[in-house]
């Protein structure tokens, strides 16, 4: 009777020591779920702070696992990218042999970083991303694939971008021949860069109270762009009229997604014709005041781009102080046509000296008399080093010039091999610089007089 009484509180222990520890290991698994969950969530903590999103991929380099939010931070569509590989959606910025070096990399495990794709979105947004990924093995060292975060780069793309679309506008403009050549070439680039069709060039002609088209630029085998460009050669603008007067009188930009709605465009059946529909015009300033137009044209719809108008705002502002500068340079040349006119009328040859009294330039319509070996042996000497004689004496001649006297008619003469003498009258511009000798000065030439001596 003892004896079955002790077999029985055995095995009561026995039950109880079996449910504590059944109850023990019940709670050391809740606690490794719990450990577990916290570590993956400082992991997609982790993730999130350092890229837009995590991947994954199977040992044939399918895309197994996409996290939820790469469809916020990119634009792009997960459930077409899942089951499928990554060289099997379209890459604006890859050829084939990029994704055969990508391939390459991957079936060797490596690891690879800042492996950069441009896609293009549903919306039809261009976006471009950067991925960065290491192999995953398990215990027994058998290769399962990778893992990765990606992120969006598109902004960064973009800004890059845009600062050489403005560096290779500044360029053009330094280094180009002439104003349409370089106004040409910058709209060249802004089209290639944005992937528009054409490009105009409206500028202010003041006579007239209207904007003409200076220059123009149309992407090569769109014969869309060529025709529109073609047709509008001839037309001109006044305030307030069309979409390229509008902007002159307002100062201020506009984006047109489709300007064969709008009510205030003047070539909508050219638009209609050519597809050409999306437009975007910017006033070009000179100081506060717009001077010209730039028109751009597509037959693509585009939202408007705020960084991009950022870039036409600094842009835009470089073509007018190059409009300022070539419009300086181009009254200085007239200028100075019109001064070397007037001497020609009034004299027979103009001469410059720099401020040693040596000639620096010499020229006219009868350069010292006709005297071409005269003329060239003056160049880059003085008058007193040559064969000639002065009125007076060189050593009062001197004087003068050193004094920054003006001069008139001072008259010099040239013994000829026949005895005779060749007299020309020389003058300084009383107007010239007083602290510049020689700065702007002109010689009338008198008629040859020839004596026996």
């Amino acid at each position: 009777m003892a004896t079955r009484r002790r077999r029985a509180a055995g095995a009561r222990k026995t039950i109880t020591r079996g449910k504590g520890n059944a109850a023990r290991g019940a709670a050391r698994a809740r606690t490794a779920e719990h450990v577990l969950r916290a570590s993956a969530a400082r992991f997609r903590s982790l993730t999130q702070l350092s890229s837009d999103w995590y991947w994954e991929q199977d040992a044939e380099f399918r895309l197994t696992f996409l996290s939820s939010y790469v469809g916020d931070k990119s634009g792009l569509d997960a459930s077409a990218c899942l089951g499928r590989k990554r060289w099997e959606h379209p890459a604006l910025n890859l050829t084939d042999a990029d994704w055969e070096r990508h391939r390459s990399q991957l079936e060797r495990r490596q690891p690879f970083r800042d492996f950069e794709v441009q896609h293009v979105s549903d919306e039809g947004r261009v976006v471009w991303v950067s991925l960065s990924g290491v192999p995953v093995f398990d215990e027994q060292g058998t290769f399962k694939g990778y893992r990765g975060v990606g992120r969006d780069i598109t902004a960064q793309k973009r800004g890059e971008q845009l600062l050489r679309l403005e560096h290779s506008v500044t360029r053009s403009l330094a280094e180009a021949s002439s104003p349409p050549h370089a106004l040409r070439q910058a709209l060249r680039w802004i089209c290639e860069t944005e992937s528009w069709d054409c490009a105009e060039f409206w500028k202010v002609d003041e006579a007239a109270g209207v904007l003409r088209r200076l220059v123009h630029w149309a992407a090569p085998g769109v014969p869309e762009a060529e025709r529109f460009v073609e047709r509008s050669r001839d037309l001109a603008f006044g305030p307030g009229v069309g979409l390229v007067g509008s902007v002159w009188q307002s100062g201020e930009p506009l984006w047109i997604p489709d300007s064969r709605q709008d009510p205030r465009a003047v070539r909508k059946e050219l638009s209609h014709e050519t597809g050409l529909r999306a437009a975007l015009l910017f006033p070009v300033r000179s100081g506060l005041r717009p001077v010209a137009v730039l028109a751009i044209t597509c037959r693509t719809l585009r939202a408007p781009d705020e960084r991009l108008l950022q870039a036409l705002n600094v842009i835009t502002a470089q073509m007018g102080q190059f409009l300022q500068r070539a419009q300086a340079e181009q009254a200085m040349r007239e200028s100075e046509t019109r001064f070397r006119r007037l001497t020609e009328l009034s004299s027979d040859w103009y001469w410059e000296q720099d401020a040693e009294f040596r000639f620096t330039r010499i020229e006219g319509r009868e350069v010292a008399g006709g005297d071409q070996e005269l003329r060239e042996r003056l160049m880059s000497s003085t008058l007193w080093e040559s064969d000639l004689q002065v009125e007076g004496s060189w050593e009062a001649h001197r004087a003068r010039l050193d004094a920054r006297d003006t001069f008139h008619d001072t008259l010099l003469w040239r013994t000829m091999s026949d005895g005779s003498r060749r007299y020309v009258a020389k003058a300084r511009r009383a107007d010239a610089a007083p602290r510049a000798p020689g700065r702007a000065c002109a010689v009338r030439g008198a008629r040859a007089q020839r004596s026996r001596a």
